[in-house]
């Protein structure tokens, strides 16, 4: 992300519905500087320069997963349609029957984690 930030381009605005001009525009542009460090964050994990293990594509029908969880449909949608995340796509549905066996075990820590985050301990 720029020190130019258009915070009406990030991810958490545009998903919120919150448009330039709406009651909400106000309090929206005062922390800019939040949606800034949010968008910051989400690239950080959807997009690492390095991604390791774990494609681009993987990361964000996981992000979808998690919208979907959380019945966030068109953020779902938005994260779907990011560059790989085809490759994913039974992955991004909590509903599907099968999941590799080698993610079976992140699968049901992102799925407590997105549904059940103040039950997290320690041990999980």
């Amino acid at each position: 992300m720029t020190d130019e930030l258009n915070v009406w381009e990030t991810t958490a605005i545009k998903a919120s519905g919150v448009a330039p001009g709406s009651a909400a525009a106000s309090a929206t542009e005062l922390r800019a500087n939040i949606k800034g460090m949010t968008q910051t964050a989400e690239d950080a994990v959807l997009r690492p320069a390095e991604p390791g293990r774990w494609s681009h594509g993987l990361r964000a029908a996981l992000a979808g997963r998690i919208a979907r969880l959380n019945d966030c449909p068109q953020l779902a949608s938005h994260y779907l349609a990011l560059p790989g995340a085809s490759e994913y796509q039974q992955l991004a549905d909590p509903d599907a029957g099968e999941v590799p066996a080698d993610l079976q075990a992140c699968l049901s820590f992102v799925d407590r984690v997105a549904t059940q985050p103040a039950d997290i301990t320690a041990d999980d």
